[in-house]
């Protein structure tokens, strides 16, 4: 499940590299994330339902970031990804596994509030690079990947 929550992070942050109103197609997606165009279109179908991404239909057409992509955040993404698994809390005797289990829980809420309070937007603050070598035909226009892993980091 974490794999997901990653990749649609890395998905969102990668079309939000692109201009508004210049889609990006599944096969970009794929190439820049390497992941398989069915797990992008996976991917894609949770994001869509959400409003977090829009499809533009047609030629030249593709994903562009949705109408509620501006103001989510980290944990509206970790909830779609995990709507189909809900946390299974089970009967603990041993005094010591409950403490573990405790310390589990708070884990996970601290966790969910670090989400729930970083703002997909802080993915965009960086200024948009383009090169015109191997431009898409639908566009020509094609962003430079980010190259290092994406990986929010805590405030501390």
């Amino acid at each position: 499940m974490r794999s997901k929550f990653d990749n649609s992070l890395r998905l969102l942050a990668t079309i939000m590299q692109y201009p508004p109103n210049c889609p990006v197609t599944a096969k970009q997606l794929s190439e820049v994330l390497t992941l398989s165009v069915s797990y992008i279109e996976a991917l894609v179908r949770d994001l869509r339902s959400n409003e977090l991404i829009t499809s533009v239909r047609g030629p030249g057409g593709g994903y562009i970031a949705g109408p509620k992509l501006e103001n989510a955040t980290a944990g509206d993404v970790f909830n779609i990804c995990n709507e189909d698994h809900s946390e299974e809390v089970e009967t603990i005797q041993n005094p010591l596994h409950s403490v573990v289990a405790e310390i589990g829980i708070q884990l996970r809420n601290l966790e969910k509030t670090f989400l729930n309070n970083y703002r997909l937007s802080n993915f965009y603050d960086q200024k948009f690079e383009f090169s015109f070598n191997n431009a898409s035909k639908s566009n020509g226009l094609k962003p430079v990947p980010w190259l290092q892993p994406f990986r929010p980091e805590a405030p501390n």
